[in-house]
């Protein structure tokens, strides 16, 4: 009794429920003995890891087809000592190479080049090229067929891929920026807010030179703000660099999504000079740091004005022209 004092005392669910206490330090301590088996419950109970919607565009059969390749290719057996890196597929594809030599060219998207099983052709002793190529393909999508003796493949998921990479336009630009030593151009900055949770993980293994690391930094810390912004048409900007604002019923779907999120965070504060708190709506406001360059901050005034939300956006005007300034 004196050990179980102050602690919790329920059931722990492992795969199976257990009678366990957790003490005051967070140590949970489980009577193994008495362990209730249930049965796993569909979609979540499952040691399965893979993409669900990657798996409904697998077909049944076989997606790797050597017809074609050259016959010593097939003799060969590949030791699981070959592979030293199992979890992403270029390397896989290589160390396949170097071991057989047999020709290999595939496509890579950040959604289907990463796996998450170590254990990918380490169960064997040794593996033949039809084997590899099977075992990878079930991991990382990929069809597999021979092109004029050279296998070729192929993502089987590619809206998939192409949703979940940094749009190509964007890593042009900003590579393009760094190599001149320019700031990334504002245009650049909204768009990079715009992209997914999965777009923004693949940023880093998209460049082949060193990423604006603070700029990057600034885009996502600034990311809902740059998109309020970003969803402006023109004549709504020049509304809402009025004296009398954006209305809020004149907000659109996503503009008033994004609106409402910022509205709820931050420190309310009344609504600056210039502006009718009595008109709820969205706000540009232009403030002179110099004689060169004006700040600009979106003023967010919902129904009630003492919830005022002031933000500055990492955007400034300088001789006419608005620049991504962090």
């Amino acid at each position: 009794q004196t050990h179980l004092k102050g602690s919790l005392i329920g059931l722990y669910c492992a795969g199976a429920f257990s009678f366990a206490t957790v003490k005051l330090d967070n140590t949970i301590w489980t009577a193994n003995s008495l362990r209730v088996q249930r049965q796993g419950i569909v979609g979540i109970d499952s040691d399965d890891d893979s993409n669900l919607e990657l798996n409904e565009v697998m077909p049944t059969q076989s997606i790797v087809d050597l017809a074609g390749i050259a016959p010593k290719y097939l003799k060969f057996r590949i030791s699981k000592d070959a592979f030293t890196t199992r979890t992403v597929l270029g390397p896989l594809l290589d160390s396949l190479y170097k071991a057989t030599g047999i020709p290999i060219v595939c496509d890579s998207f950040f959604a289907t080049e990463l796996s998450y099983d170590p254990m990918l052709l380490a169960v064997k002793t040794d593996y033949s090229i039809n084997e590899c190529l099977e075992a990878i393909s079930k991991v990382h999508y990929h069809s597999f067929r021979v092109v004029g003796g050279v296998v070729v493949g192929r993502t089987m998921g590619l809206g998939l891929d192409l949703r979940s990479d940094t749009p190509p336009q964007i890593l042009t630009n900003i590579s393009k920026a760094v190599q001149e030593k320019k700031e990334i151009a504002l245009t650049d900055a909204i768009e990079l807010a715009k992209m997914s949770t999965a777009q923004w993980e693949s940023l880093p293994y998209n460049f082949s030179i060193p990423i604006p690391q603070a700029q990057i930094l600034a885009v996502k810390k600034y990311q809902h703000l740059l998109r309020l912004y970003g969803c402006l048409r023109e004549g709504e900007k020049a509304l809402a660099l009025s004296p009398k604002g954006l209305r809020l019923n004149a907000l659109k779907t996503d503009q008033k999504n994004y609106f409402d999120r910022l509205a709820c965070v931050g420190y309310p504060r009344l609504p600056p000079k210039g502006v009718d708190a009595n008109l709820s709506g969205l706000y540009i406001l232009r403030n002179r740091i110099d004689d060169k360059t004006i700040q600009l901050s979106l003023c967010l005034i919902p129904t009630d004005p003492n919830e005022t939300r002031v933000y500055n956006l990492p955007i400034h005007e300088s001789e006419g022209e608005l620049k991504f300034s962090p």
